[in-house]
């Protein structure tokens, strides 16, 4: 039998094949982009992501197949009148896909925006045939 071979630490490919068992993946193993908790309940996955410095409107949410599009862009401050010296953290822009599988009910998915936290809700059902792709509004 012969070995696979993957780009990823074995950590990530442990994880991604630990979450895959459960349903939802998150992908983009990028460390500039938001930390993220996944979460399961009876009824629901929960994605919640760390993305303080960001207003409601300033994300996009979208369903496209068997992914969950999250992306944020805004404006940078004004750099007028300061030099930057050191930079910790930068609330520019970013993107993260998630898989989600036939498990989710798609048209029921809810995202809120609160404290610098974006939690999206993924519910639960039986598997779906169709994956129309469609915009998730932030409350």
């Amino acid at each position: 039998m012969k070995s696979q071979q993957y780009d990823a630490p074995f950590w990530k490919k442990a994880f991604d094949d630990f979450v895959d068992s459960i349903g939802v993946v998150i992908h983009d193993w990028d460390w500039q982009k938001p930390a993220a908790n996944l979460w399961e309940t009876p009824n629901a996955f929960e994605v919640e992501l760390a993305v303080p410095g960001y207003q409601k409107k300033d994300f996009s949410i979208q369903i496209k197949g068997d992914h969950l599009e999250i992306s944020a862009d805004k404006e940078e401050d004004s750099d007028e009148g300061r030099e930057l010296l050191r930079r910790g953290f930068q609330f520019k822009h970013f993107k993260r896909s998630i898989r989600v599988s036939d498990r989710v009910d798609r048209s029921a998915v809810k995202a809120r925006y609160d404290q610098g936290i974006l939690t999206i809700i993924l519910p639960k059902m039986e598997k779906q045939k169709d994956k129309p792709g469609f915009e998730v509004p932030v409350q």
